[in-house]
């Protein structure tokens, strides 16, 4: 395994904000992704589309200097070099047998624009993380194809088991999460669930029928039929996640030492 970090880059690589640029980012990843022998794993984190947005003057949209104007300014920047990075590896002869996962490791903290209606509405629009699955061959052969979209509750451990699943290799693993594309292979009856959590405001557990989130540690809030009974349940689940989680970070089980 091999980690590259601003030491990997040259002095005048183009940092923004936290670090380096994500042109520089995207740039020398198509470099170390040609490096790779097939098959191979590989992942990248851009920094530009995190406070404080700092984006090349060129891609400045003009409609302000707040800090939502700025925010908006870094999605769009973001987008473009993806949008590059995407044209430039397709045209790699590995790149038909790639899948391309595009997520985040957080929701936006930024104040949403859409009003309220409860508490669930209020974790729901700052708890949303994009996901986007791309197949290179599709991508190759130009298909015209709608895709799946899931609408089932999800979050981050979904991820692995999905990357998993579409390798096609069966497999078995102590891991919390379940494939996004076949959540009823190994726990028929079981439905998918979604984990949120913003130290000091809330955290939820949501399933696409009942729904539990705590306010404050102070407060419960139920949704969905029979509500309270469910809820109990998400609850119950949502605290022994919170304590499992606790307990690996205290003894440093998430990088153990080898």
């Amino acid at each position: 395994d091999k980690i590259f970090d601003k030491f990997d880059y040259p002095n005048s690589a183009l940092t923004l904000g936290w670090g380096l640029s994500d042109e520089e980012l995207f740039r020398k990843w198509v470099v170390v992704l040609d490096g790779e022998r097939e098959p191979f794993f590989s992942s990248a984190l851009t920094m530009t589309n995190h406070h404080p947005f700092e984006v090349p003057e060129n891609y400045r949209l003009q409609r302000g200097d707040s800090l939502r104007d700025r925010y908006r300014e870094s999605i769009h920047y973001t987008d473009a070099m993806l949008g590059q990075f995407l044209s430039r590896i397709s045209k790699k002869s590995w790149f038909e047998n790639s899948i391309i996962f595009v997520s985040a490791d957080t929701s936006s903290y930024q104040s949403a624009e859409l009003h309220s209606k409860n508490f669930e509405d209020f974790v729901k629009l700052r708890s949303q993380v994009p996901l986007l699955i791309l197949s290179g061959k599709s991508v190759i052969r130009n298909k015209m194809f709608r895709g799946l979209v899931v609408s089932q509750p999800a979050s981050q451990v979904d991820l692995a088991p999905t990357i998993l699943d579409l390798s096609r290799k069966k497999f078995s693993v102590p891991w919390v999460g379940r494939s996004l594309l076949n959540p009823d292979n190994l726990l028929s009856g079981v439905p998918l669930l979604a984990f949120t959590n913003r130290p000091g405001a809330y955290w939820a557990v949501i399933e696409e029928k009942f729904r539990y989130y705590r306010e404050n540690e102070q407060r419960d809030h139920f949704f969905g039929n029979l509500a309270d009974q469910n809820g109990q349940h998400l609850k119950q689940i949502g605290r022994s996640w919170l304590t499992t989680i606790r307990w690996v970070l205290q003894e440093n089980l998430v990088w153990p030492e080898k």
